[in-house]
């Protein structure tokens, strides 16, 4: 007689003994078979293989590509019939844990139990339930984005629905997933284009993606516009800032761009007008993380997340004070304004937020313009913050290569205005 000694690990389930076929062990049933590594033939229906041939997971609801790739090895262990809850869709593997879960994640679903726990009348039951949910999708749509008015908060929409604030959450949530981005009709400057990548020149006043799926007035939404379906965003920009903006059309190219987002191989190069005489070249490396009390800042602080910005002064300038006045939320607030401006070219080795308004602040030199962090200004109605040169390895090619975007003419005409030439 073998012994066999079954260990699970937290990833891996492993066995100490010969190769043989091992009944299924009720203790582990809730763990998701993803089939023989070894490709036992042994194996018989129901039956599982030696447990060191087959990969476990610890996590008890198994995500539905598992579920795909354990239903395709059925000829080895046998097909597993799954039972998805209308509301959330995760996966159950039998019809009395589904109505378990149904009755803790959207018990104001209506269905038969008795008869489902039995098997009976299932089909119906579930496709009552799937038409209900529907319904109360489409409700919590028209509740929470009313027309031509803010977004409603959940807690508002609940009790107008009579249903906990979690459940609309949820209602929310997979509503907003399969509904298709709105097509704005805008104007939107495309720098290059090709079968993956696809860069513009942002304009201000739009965000690189919508608020939510609803509203246009955005990069995403124009180019749906114009090309009829939205591609893949990897790199944003402040809604006031201008310049190269990025994105992908292949799952593929989006991937290798967010590889090279992510090690730092991209080069993103920035023009910026600040208030001050900063010197010839600078690094801020300060840490940033969320404003305590204000969603829209950000601040620095030691318990933040690393960045790192260079920066270097182009040229000079001079403005006259009475063109600018502080933000209120700034913290040179009730300090003179400078008489010197500089054109800074800014170089972020991080991706952080805010990242070179707040580390220019920082340092002592606002942007001009910044509502937030510098000084408003009476011929600058944003902060004067231009992406002009962004250049990456083509994700095709694999060849490095360089977009660029001449500064708008608001920024053009701030600089002639400080007599800056560029």
């Amino acid at each position: 007689m073998i012994r066999v000694r079954l260990s699970l690990t937290a990833r891996t389930l492993r066995a100490t003994a010969p190769h043989q076929n091992v009944p299924w062990n009720p203790q582990f049933s809730t763990y998701v078979r993803e089939g023989c590594t070894s490709r036992c033939v042994r194996s018989l229906p129901g039956w599982l293989c030696h447990p060191s041939h087959v990969r476990m997971r610890t996590r008890k609801t198994p995500s539905s590509e598992a579920l795909h790739r354990t239903q395709s090895s059925s000829t080895l262990h046998g097909s597993i019939t799954t039972f998805e809850c209308p509301a959330c869709h995760q996966p159950h593997f039998s019809m009395a844990k589904l109505y378990m879960h149904i009755q803790r994640c959207c018990p104001d679903l209506q269905s038969s139990q008795d008869g489902a726990m039995q098997g009976a009348n299932f089909k119906e039951d579930w496709t009552r339930m799937r038409a209900q949910e529907q319904q109360l999708r489409d409700d919590v749509l028209r509740i929470l984005y009313p027309a031509d008015k803010e977004k409603v908060e959940d807690g508002q929409a609940a009790e107008k629905m009579n249903l906990p604030v979690k459940r609309v959450s949820l209602l929310a949530k997979m509503a907003r997933k399969h509904f298709p981005l709105h097509a704005d009709s805008g104007p939107i400057e495309i720098l290059y284009e090709d079968e993956d990548i696809i860069v513009v020149n942002k304009p201000a006043g739009i965000t690189t993606t919508p608020s939510h799926r609803f509203k246009g007035n955005s990069v995403l939404n124009r180019l749906v516009g114009k090309l009829g379906w939205a591609p893949l965003t990897v790199h944003r920009l402040d809604m006031e800032t201008t310049g190269v903006n990025i994105l992908a059309k292949t799952s593929e190219a989006a991937r290798h761009l967010h590889a090279q987002f992510r090690d730092k191989i991209i080069e993103k190069t920035y023009l910026a007008i600040t208030l001050g005489s900063p010197p010839s070249s600078f690094e801020v490396d300060v840490p940033i993380e969320r404003h305590a009390t204000n969603k829209y800042m950000r601040r620095v602080d030691t318990g933040g997340l690393p960045a790192l910005t260079s920066f270097l002064v182009i040229a000079s300038g001079v403005i006259d004070s009475g063109a600018c006045e502080w933000s209120e939320y700034s913290d040179y607030n009730g300090f003179p304004i400078p008489c010197t401006t500089s054109l800074v070219q800014c170089t972020p080795v991080t991706g952080r937020t805010h990242q070179i308004r707040l580390h220019l602040a920082h340092h002592g030199f606002p942007i001009l313009g910044d509502d937030l962090y510098g000084a408003k200004c009476k011929f600058m109605a944003r902060q004067a913050l231009h992406a002009s040169k962004l250049t990456i390895i083509h994700p095709r090619t694999h060849i490095l290569t360089t977009f660029r975007a001449p500064p708008p003419c608001d920024m053009s005409h701030a600089l002639s205005t400080l007599h800056i030439t560029y």
